[in-house]
């Protein structure tokens, strides 16, 4: 009996080698995908809460209270910035009263927190010399939006002012 000697085929070689291949190759992809997906998705630190939620929940109705007190006092606050210079930017506050008049604050705290970084929350204090606008070196250089938590003191009045503000 006599064999005929083995020929490879274009057919053959597409199964034994091509075929394999491709497979491993999609499977590399695959496993490249996940890969980025998860080292994505874990590289920023995962979620961030409000420091102190436990005690501030526990303390709501004396926020609330204050933030209504806070209306109250019809105090209207127009924050302005300069542009950025290093790391630094100038603030100004001025608060009106509802009558329109300046309200002579000395002092305003601000906890401020960029919303692409709520890690690095910045804390700094506002100071004038009573005239009506508050200034301060802020460390806000980078453009974006930030949350701004404002509270002053005047006369024993309290306000406290939250907002929103988008730096260029």
């Amino acid at each position: 009996m006599t064999t005929a000697p083995h020929t490879t085929t274009k057919r053959n070689r597409f199964t034994v080698i091509i075929w394999p291949g491709l497979v491993f190759f999609f499977m590399g992809v695959s496993l490249t995908a996940v890969t980025l997906t998860v080292v994505f998705a874990t590289s920023d630190g995962g979620a961030v809460t409000e420091e102190a939620y436990y005690a501030k929940a526990v303390a709501w109705d004396d926020i609330a209270r204050e933030r209504a007190a806070s209306e109250a006092l019809g105090w209207t606050p127009v924050l302005e910035f300069d542009e950025a210079e290093g790391d630094r930017r100038r603030m100004f506050l001025t608060l009106t009263g509802s009558d329109g008049a300046a309200v002579p604050a000395t002092e305003a705290s601000v906890f401020a927190f960029h919303h692409a970084d709520r890690r690095n929350p910045v804390e700094f204090v506002l100071t004038g010399s009573g005239a009506g606008v508050l200034k301060a070196n802020a460390p806000m250089p980078r453009p974006g939006i930030w949350e701004v938590r404002l509270r002053v003191r005047h006369h024993g009045d309290v306000f406290v002012y939250r907002a929103d503000l988008e730096l260029q």
